[in-house]
């Protein structure tokens, strides 16, 4: 996989419910949690599962994903689903299992904002709205 693409993957951050369409549900994750947030992130996009690493994402990352992986040439790209498979379509295997093999190594919750830092992804920053976390800053910066 091209460093620098992994390197965005990894460090996205701001997205949107309307654009991608699932941004609402749980994904499988407990959305009570910011680490099972991270893990249950990390581990959809190793599988493939954009749709479902989407909905664990805020509206504001989902948006910003779309923005930044659709352009220039893949101007086609309009949902954050489309725009994460094209990075999952980047890994390669051993980089897929790291982060399915993924363990939170930090966590600060203040108030209504969370700082997660896990072995497969720099710092990441979740926000909690009606009680459920989704990741808000950390990725595609």
């Amino acid at each position: 996989m091209n460093g620098t693409l992994s390197r965005t993957i990894l460090t996205i951050a701001a997205g949107g419910t309307a654009l991608a369409g699932c941004g609402g549900g749980n994904a499988g994750v407990d959305r009570k949690d910011p680490k099972a947030v991270v893990s249950g992130y990390l581990r959809a996009v190793a599988d493939g599962d954009t749709k479902r690493a989407c909905a664990l994402l805020s509206p504001a990352v989902q948006q910003h994903a779309v923005k930044l992986l659709g352009r220039p040439k893949n101007s086609g790209v309009k949902t954050c689903p489309e725009a994460l498979s094209l990075v999952v379509a980047q890994y390669s295997g051993p980089e897929k299992q790291l982060l399915r093999d993924v363990k939170v190594t930090k966590l600060e919750v203040t108030g209504t904002t969370a700082k997660v830092r896990s072995t497969a992804s720099g710092p990441l920053t979740l926000s909690r709205r009606g009680g459920r976390w989704s990741i808000s800053a950390g990725l595609f910066e």
